[in-house]
């Protein structure tokens, strides 16, 4: 851990290590011990501690009195450590001695930065653990690049405010962990999940997935019954979770070493097997399997076998069961290395072929647009006349100033799922962030964005008659009473609060698209955000076109050449056009002929 400084006059103690027991009620409060901060003198702070500690501004000022002038951090070090080498006269030259100057700037910066202390690695580590238990259901990224202090005191200055209600009693990590050893076992399973991420060496994170693999498969009975035994939003603070969140994103590294193949089948095998952590990746992990017996086993018929599994598994999701059937497809169609049985063909072209979701079901614009050279990998860009004069843009604007211009919509922004989201959480405020009777946990502080069973499938049963109530009211109701119960939530909510709600796309523009969109149109795309919010949060067509006037509103994914639809933007696109909300795919570029055959010529317009 890196060391912590302290600019504070003082600095005794800290309550650490049997602060956990003691608020579980496991041992009297009397039981909580100290530890000594381990303060550092002076002449212990080395020079390049004291210059790490000092902003630019700072620097400045300390090289301005000694008659430097730079501009950057990095220039005022080198010209400081210069001045403090430099020997100061001949003498001192000749007898070797060290300068006067780096006594001198040494007292200089040490009067600058103040009595400071240097927490030791115990107090570090411990501090660690106990942000990690008090925040608890915080976004671990905060913790992790350890602008926890940071998020504190944004929230105090209203800079960064969170929506969980001040005044509502909330639970604690008392509700996931019953003793210290289960902390433990969890930040033991997160800090291999850390080093994972952080890691950017193949062998390394093979070993860090083998570890994972091991230490799951070593789980006793007992202890995994009373992990399963947790609601599902509570079993991401299990080491099960995290070690299958390894494993899950350790079968590419795996992949990379062809030794380790089997060892990636093996753990594909045991994920799909289990029925608790991570199961809204099943359908995934059905389909990699699948592509690994048939790309890098050459073994077609098992990889069909496998996918025929995931088709027919009654607890996979419809919706989810769309990522395997282009697998399926190339699989019942190919030539070379075909499958042997033809009956194996006919029902992975069954199950593959979903027409409801088919690219050629949804209408499509081409444009003829040369794109600009583009160097290594970065979005393809256009060049076109504005009134401005010649503006280079990216896919998404330069086909929103084609649609402007045609004149049908006078509105038109890149959004993509913002604008939805945002429409959903100010109609359904007051039911994401309720007081659930009987349901614990989903608050566990009160810096989080969202409860924690939002991502999961228990947000919709866990509120089911308030959702479909309120679903029912926004489908009946006026335009001007379902504004208004969005205007309640927009003017009585912080301007920087943390959540669904995205301030920039403008409260004009929102009430608009909700006018365009009609009561039946908003119900129908908050009913699949409540419903799932985990998984259709994401996909949601690029761009927003309306005109207030006319009332018409159309929702459009841009595509270049090169790019395809993904699963969830044909399932948003498709979910729409049942709900009778336009949607159009747009395809932009000199090579359109992929996107034509996948649309049918007869579809094709420019």
């Amino acid at each position: 851990m890196l060391t912590h400084y302290c600019s504070k006059a003082e600095i005794v103690a800290v309550l650490v290590l049997k602060i956990y027991p003691a608020l579980c009620a496991k041992e009297p409060p009397t039981s909580i011990c100290y530890v000594h901060i381990e303060a550092t003198t002076e002449s212990q702070l080395g020079f390049d501690e004291l210059l790490s500690m000092l902003k630019l501004e700072e620097l400045k000022l300390i090289c301005k009195d000694l008659k430097m002038k730079v501009t950057t951090k990095d220039d005022a070090i080198r010209s400081l450590m210069n001045f403090k080498n430099r020997k100061s006269n001949i003498s001192s030259y000749f007898k070797g001695c060290k300068s006067d100057n780096e006594a001198r700037l040494s007292k200089i910066l040490r009067d600058k930065v103040g009595p400071s202390y240097k927490l030791s690695d115990l107090v570090q580590s411990t501090l660690s653990e106990l942000y990690m238990l008090m925040y608890l259901g915080i976004n671990q990224n905060i913790i992790r690049e350890k602008k926890l202090e940071l998020t504190l005191l944004y929230d105090k200055i209203n800079r960064e405010t969170y929506p969980i209600d001040k005044h509502m009693d909330i639970d604690d990590a008392s509700v996931v962990f019953k003793t210290r050893h289960e902390f433990h076992r969890y930040l033991t399973a997160n800090e291999m999940y850390v080093t994972f991420l952080n890691s950017t060496d193949t062998t390394e994170k093979i070993s860090i997935v083998n570890d994972a693999y091991s230490n799951y498969n070593k789980i006793n009975k007992e202890v995994m019954k009373s992990y399963k035994s947790l609601p599902e939003w509570l079993r991401r603070f299990t080491p099960p979770y995290i070690y299958i969140k390894i494993m899950e994103a350790g079968i590419a590294e795996l992949k990379k070493v062809k030794i380790h193949i089997q060892l990636a089948l093996d753990i594909l095998t045991m994920m799909i097997s289990q029925d608790s952590f991570r199961l809204h990746k099943k359908a995934e992990w059905y389909a990699e399997k699948a592509l690994i017996y048939d790309k890098c086993m050459s073994d077609p018929d098992t990889a069909a076998q496998v996918l025929l599994e995931g088709f027919q598994n009654p607890d996979l999701p419809k919706a989810s069961m769309d990522c395997m059937r282009p697998r399926a497809i190339k699989l019942a169609d190919r030539q070379t290395n075909s499958l042997a049985d033809e009956e194996t063909r006919d029902r992975l072209r069954t199950y593959g072929h979903h027409d409801d979701i088919l690219e050629k079901c949804v209408r499509s614009k081409h444009i003829y647009k040369q794109p600009m050279e583009t160097y290594g990998r970065g979005k393809i860009k256009f060049q076109t006349k504005t009134v401005d004069g010649l503006s280079v843009l990216e896919a998404e604007e330069f086909c929103l100033t084609q649609y402007l211009d045609e004149g049908k919509y006078t509105h038109g922004e890149h959004w993509e799922g913002r604008i939805l989201t945002t429409l959903f959480f100010l109609l359904f405020w007051d039911i994401i962030y309720a007081e659930l009777r009987g349901v614990r946990g989903i608050f566990l502080t009160y810096y989080q964005n969202y409860p924690l069973d939002l991502f999961c499938d228990s947000f919709y049963t866990n509120r089911k008659c308030l959702i479909d109530d309120r679903l029912k009211e926004i489908e009946q109701a006026r335009e001007d009473e379902i504004i208004a119960m969005m205007k309640r939530v927009w003017d009585s909510r912080p301007e920087y609060e943390m959540s669904g709600i995205s301030r920039n796309v403008g409260w004009e523009n929102v009430s608009d698209v909700a006018v365009c969109l009609g009561g039946r149109g908003v119900s129908a795309v908050c009913k699949r955000l409540a419903t799932d919010y985990r998984y259709t949060h994401s996909g949601v067509p690029d761009l927003t076109l309306w005109n207030p006037r006319t009332r018409q509103i159309m929702f459009v994914e841009v595509k270049t050449d090169s790019d395809k639809p993904s699963i969830k933007q044909l399932q948003w696109m498709h979910y729409m056009k049942q709900n009778d909300i336009q949607v159009e795919f747009c395809y932009v570029g000199v090579n359109t002929s992929r996107s034509k055959a996948r649309q049918g010529e007869t579809r094709a317009s420019s």
